[in-house]
């Protein structure tokens, strides 16, 4: 019976589960800020040729709460209102002055730094001008990213032919095209590569990458007497195939999806039944799951398979980071805090599966990776629907299973704490017959927070012993009672 820490709003989530796998299929082939739209004639220069333009030269600094000048270039409304751009009339138009070198001058105004505008980019501002300046109603241009979809990260995945094998380099180097790499690069730094291993450290080597472990005495020996021209093979077949290695590799993907046994922040409550997800990862590896599958499953195993415990416990990775669970009754700071649950799973799965800072785009457009703050709270209107919680995981053959065994336990532990409760309601009772004789014998004065003094005849002693009973009130309380001062 597998029991995992997620609850979900299920028809919020479910009907958002195909635009998340959606999403993350094609969140690293977003556009940059500027999209071309469907546009009139009249408007396809501005598209082309002048919003990429003034994007990549003018918004950086002409935009923003206090865009240089006091101009900003992300709407058309600074440029009329301040005649920079007068409609149909390049020749009336200020911009054009600023960006073109004026009589006795060894550069434009602007842009201010870096280089000015080529003859082909001045003519194409010209040409807009003279056009009316059509620009799309809503259209806001923002900065052009430093890194947008040609960036290596983000390009297709093509075939390069290895180097050649350079000519010092040991024959069995040409068996993996992955050494061939390697030892056209060390030639090119005039390094030669090692000798192969010994035996035993071979199998040391191996061993501790695979399973994380040493091996044995026994193993050593079995390896280094094995006359068999594949030893070395059958000796990483047995060691992908035993379990050490999903738990050593496994770790390393837990590491990568904040895996934790217990929900951080002031609580830090234990959470005692997140190992199934655990487990999972590590029979993921040890069963060598694709890695497409593997990462369908965490996004979405409990709509693809719901009656498959197997797969179901895998969105166990959505809920499986720090979780602020105090609360707070302001309802601003309640709103806070659960934007920052989202935001942590965006974060989350955004690094985990795609090997991108989603999280920059929470406050605006990122500023190297071609992603749009619109992009980032796509993905938090998708897990909106997630619910931190703990809800069973299984078939109900499964549940039915656990529950009969269960079931003696509970019986017998119901018993023995109604047993108990008897027994302290007659001790709690017997107590307060007894409470006015007791309180007869109390000769001390009464309690003071500030300062409680006792006196007594002078005696003398070797040593003073103070003895702390608790709060007579409660003799099972273990808090309420403090000695400042003796």
């Amino acid at each position: 019976m597998l029991r995992s820490r997620v609850l979900f709003h299920r028809k919020a989530y479910s009907c958002r589960v195909r635009r998340a796998l959606m999403v993350f299929t094609v969140c690293a082939m977003l556009a940059t800020a500027v999209r071309a739209d469907d546009a009139p004639a009249t408007a396809s220069l501005f598209h082309d040729q002048v919003a990429p333009l003034l994007s990549s030269r003018c918004v950086r600094c002409h935009s923003g709460e206090e865009p240089a000048g006091s101009l900003s270039l992300a709407t058309p409304k600074d440029l009329l209102e301040l005649g920079y751009v007068v409609e149909g009339n390049p020749d009336e138009s200020l911009l054009l002055g600023v960006i073109t070198t004026a009589e006795g001058e060894l550069k434009p105004v602007m842009p201010k730094d870096g280089t000015p505008l080529s003859a082909a980019e001045v003519e194409s501002i010209r040409a807009w001008i003279a056009a009316g300046a059509p620009w799309p109603e809503g259209q806001v241009l923002e900065v052009t990213s430093n890194i947008d979809r040609n960036w290596w990260s983000l390009l297709p995945i093509i075939a390069i032919d290895p180097p050649a094998l350079p000519a010092n380099a040991a024959p069995h180097w040409n068996e993996n095209p992955i050494d061939r790499f390697i030892a056209a690069r060390l030639a090119e730094r005039g390094l030669s590569p090692n000798p192969p291993a010994d035996r035993r450290t071979l199998i040391r080597r191996v061993t501790y990458d695979l399973t994380g472990l040493p091996p044995t005495p026994e193993e050593v020996e079995a390896f280094v007497n094995d006359p068999s021209p594949d030893a070395y093979e059958k000796l990483v077949d047995r060691l992908l195939a035993s379990t050490g290695y999903g738990e050593q590799w496994g770790r390393h993907w837990l590491d990568v999806v904040r895996f934790g046994e217990s929900n951080g922040y002031e609580r830090n409550v234990i959470l005692n039944s997140l190992w199934p997800y655990r487990d999972y990862v590590i029979q993921s590896f040890n069963d060598d799951k694709p890695f497409d599958q593997f990462v369908r499953e965490q996004l979405a195993g409990d709509v693809l398979a719901p009656n498959d415990p197997d797969v179901a416990v895998g969105t166990t990775f959505l809920v499986c980071g720090p979780y602020d669970n105090v609360g707070n009754q302001d309802a601003a700071q309640a709103a806070i805090i659960r934007a920052n649950t989202i935001d942590e799973i965006i974060r989350a799965s955004s690094e985990a599966f795609l090997g991108m800072t989603v999280g920059c785009a929470r406050c605006h457009d990122h500023k190297f990776d071609p992603i749009l703050q619109a992009d980032y709270y796509t993905l938090y209107s998708i897990f909106a629907g997630v619910q931190h919680g703990e809800r069973q995981v299984g078939t109900p053959e499964a549940q039915a299973q656990r529950q009969a065994a269960v079931l003696p336990l509970t019986t017998t532990r119901d018993e023995i704490q109604g047993q108990r409760d008897a027994l302290q309601a007659q001790i709690d009772a017997r107590a307060d017959q007894l409470a006015a004789n007791i309180e007869i014998a109390w000769a001390r004065p009464p309690v003071n927070r500030y300062l409680t003094e006792e006196s007594f005849a002078p005696v003398e002693a070797t040593v003073v012993r103070l003895t702390a009973l608790n709060r007579d009130n409660d003799p099972l309380a273990n808090i309420g009672f403090r000695i400042d001062e003796f």
